[in-house]
């Protein structure tokens, strides 16, 4: 399937036969093999059919089984399948995301940032959570949820990449004064901050 959506009308005949259904069924499977092939084909149909195949999969009621794989029991490939699948729903929508998704996502991601002991989950999951912190009120949520401690800990990862990813979101946050106090308060002092930052 993912080859096949390469081609824009490829995608419509697997609309058209059902293949949301199918995907949300198997994202709901106890299979990880199952899952983790669900998640990767919705990822790629989100890439290719945008916001209106972002749409029906979240009228599917493709979130909740999604948010569910980001569970620390599921694979390192399990986890950063469903939050590139929730990076796509999340980007497709931007502003327009509804707080009742932004809900159910916010704490699974959030858990993956302070809990993975993978730099490739963090870093998907910091993607998938920076789509909808240029909002008002998901930023308020993903303060609330305990966004920022993890990000700051990212920083001081050995991983380039995952510092990085931490600092795009930790700039995103800073945009408002709430989010700019809670960086520093999450690392004592906005100096500890700005030079972790700096290493990035």
């Amino acid at each position: 399937f993912n080859v096949l959506f390469n081609n824009g009308s490829a995608c419509d005949r697997a609309i058209e036969a059902g293949i949301m259904q199918a995907l949300l069924a198997m994202l709901s499977s106890s299979s990880d093999e199952c899952q983790l092939a669900a998640a990767d084909t919705l990822c790629s149909l989100l890439d290719q059919k945008g916001l209106p195949a972002c749409d029906m999969a979240v009228t599917a009621g493709a979130v909740r089984p999604l948010a569910a794989m980001l569970g620390s029991r599921n694979s390192r490939e399990c986890i950063i399948a469903a939050a590139d699948a929730l990076r796509e729903i999340l980007f497709n929508w931007g502003s327009a995301c509804s707080t009742a998704v932004a809900a159910e996502v916010i704490q699974p991601l959030v858990a993956v940032l302070g809990t993975s002991s993978s730099d490739e989950c963090q870093i998907a999951a910091a993607a998938a959570l920076e789509t909808i912190l240029d909002v008002d009120i998901t930023r308020s949520m993903a303060l609330a949820a305990g966004i920022v401690r993890p990000l700051v800990c990212m920083l001081k990862s050995s991983s380039k990449e995952c510092q990085l990813a931490a600092a795009d979101v930790l700039v995103e946050l800073s945009q408002t004064a709430q989010g700019a106090a809670a960086v520093a308060k999450a690392a004592d002092s906005m100096e500890t901050v700005v030079g972790l930052l700096r290493t990035t």
